[in-house]
């Protein structure tokens, strides 16, 4: 039985901006990114046969990592990997990294936002959840996320 859980694997879900998937791992309390690491920490040798890892997530004092792969079916898309049977990384990214790529697409409008001279805001709602709002100054191209 796999331990390894892989997210980000489909077209939809796929990370497209690397600067804003670091962004976002470092906003987590202890976590830091690991540049260009081939393998990352999990049960056993698991983490091995994933291939293609490019880049580690790792948390201060916590034994298993999250790898940043790139996805071989989706040129120029990564994807994440982690271990999700030891129940370590969880608590601080989400259940199935949640709460980490929730932060990624914040990042990524933030990001996208500051580059089109837009201001941007973000408000934590009671459940957790991220709501968003993006100022367009008079005359400038309205910002349209998908």
């Amino acid at each position: 039985m796999s331990h390894i859980t892989r997210i980000a694997a489909n077209a939809e879900q796929a990370i497209r901006n690397l600067d804003a998937l670091k962004s976002a791992a470092e906003m987590f309390a202890g976590a830091r990114w690991l540049e260009n690491r081939a393998d990352f920490t999990a049960y056993g040798n698991e983490a091995r046969g994933i291939g293609n890892v490019k880049h580690v997530i790792g948390v201060e004092g916590k034994r298993y990592q999250i790898g940043v792969y790139e996805n071989a079916h989706l040129p120029g898309t990564y994807g994440l990997a982690f271990d999700s049977f030891s129940g370590e990384l969880e608590p601080i990214f989400g259940k199935g990294l949640g709460k980490l790529m929730m932060e990624y697409h914040a990042e990524v409008v933030r990001a996208t936002a500051d580059s089109m001279g837009h201001m941007y805001s973000r408000t934590e709602l009671p459940d957790g959840s991220l709501r968003i709002e993006t100022t367009v100054p008079a005359g400038a191209e309205a910002l349209v996320y998908q």
